[in-house]
């Protein structure tokens, strides 16, 4: 029995149509297993505020957020951008008033920048809140954290108004996972 022309050209055309429906399927099924690992993903976002009576100077605030089953531990932030701005941490540029309040020590010490600044602080899991003491104080750390830093931005870089920071993380679990948080702001006017 002698098969017909169109039947040959009928079964190929449905191999065809199955075979796009599932490379379709393979690519819906991918997308959805990288948005639900990148959901799990610390997040991070950056202000940036000039410190008066500071010229070039500018305080910004980064804020983490863990969203995953495990903490983490940020190691470091890297200024990428301007290649001239360089950075210090919070701690370096307060110092205590006689009053006893903290405030920005004026002039910041620029010996004191950097353009990698290290840090071992900790983020615990997704969900855990805060210690607090019996006087209601913070004596923890939660799922997010919050550091501030202080950026000069010299003159000469100042035509690129973008910030370009990138956050290092490193997982802790058994087996230490790093991953990075690029953040870019403009600086204000």
């Amino acid at each position: 029995m002698e098969q017909q022309p169109w039947a040959a050209i009928g079964s190929l055309a449905i191999s065809v149509l199955a075979l796009i429906i599932a490379g379709m399927s393979l690519r819906i099924s991918w997308r959805k297993d990288r948005r639900e690992i990148e959901a799990m993903q610390p997040t991070g976002f950056a202000t940036i505020e000039p410190v008066a009576d500071q010229q070039n100077w500018y305080e910004v605030t980064i804020k983490i957020e863990n969203r995953s089953d495990h903490g983490w531990r940020l190691t470091a932030i890297d200024i990428h951008w301007p290649l001239r701005v360089r950075g210090m941490r919070a701690r370096e540029a307060l110092a205590i008033s006689p009053s006893g309040e903290y405030e920005t020590i004026s002039p910041l010490p620029m010996e004191k920048t950097l353009r990698k600044l290290h840090f071992d602080e900790v983020i615990r899991k997704a969900g855990t809140q805060p210690a607090r003491s019996s006087y209601g104080l913070q004596i923890g750390t939660g799922d997010s954290h919050v550091e501030t830093i202080f950026v000069f931005v010299p003159r000469r870089s100042f035509w690129s108004r973008v910030l370009s920071m990138r956050v290092s993380l490193s997982s802790m679990l058994p087996v230490e996972r790093p991953t990075f948080i690029d953040i870019k702001r403009t600086f204000p006017h």
